[in-house]
């Protein structure tokens, strides 16, 4: 498909890719899936300010969880900035009281894309950034 789409034989273009990967241009593939599609209707971004004492309990906690998409450190009031995707309103709200044990939340929930309700919520990939 990506020959027929830049016009080289399909030799080429894997001649290419490879050599792209053996670069370090690309570093990996990934599946993105619609979190809607799965039932996970809620799609949030929160902010939490995260002492540098509590990173090392902090980092193992945020990577075992399911529901973070994506997990960033940031500059800012806040120090992480975490993309989650949830069934309910609810099970949101648990996770937010869990993570008020490493210090104040700030959460941001999406009730529209820009996209369109078919790209609504559609990487459920894992991100950590730390």
């Amino acid at each position: 498909m990506i020959a027929e789409q830049v016009f080289l034989s399909s030799p080429a273009v894997s001649a290419r890719i490879e050599r792209l990967e053996s670069a370090g241009y690309i570093q990996g593939y990934q599946a993105q899936l619609s979190c809607a599609a799965l039932g996970y209707q809620i799609k949030a971004f929160i902010s939490l300010e995260v002492e540098p004492s509590q990173k090392p309990e902090f980092y193992p906690y945020i990577e075992g969880c399911p529901n973070v998409m994506e997990c960033n450190c940031v500059t800012g009031d806040y120090s992480m900035f975490i993309k989650v995707c949830f069934h309910t309103t609810q099970e949101l709200d648990q996770f937010i009281n869990q993570l008020h044990r490493f210090g104040r939340t700030r959460t941001q929930i999406v009730f529209f894309h820009p996209g369109g309700a078919s790209r609504h919520s559609r990487d459920l990939k894992k991100t950590y950034n730390h």
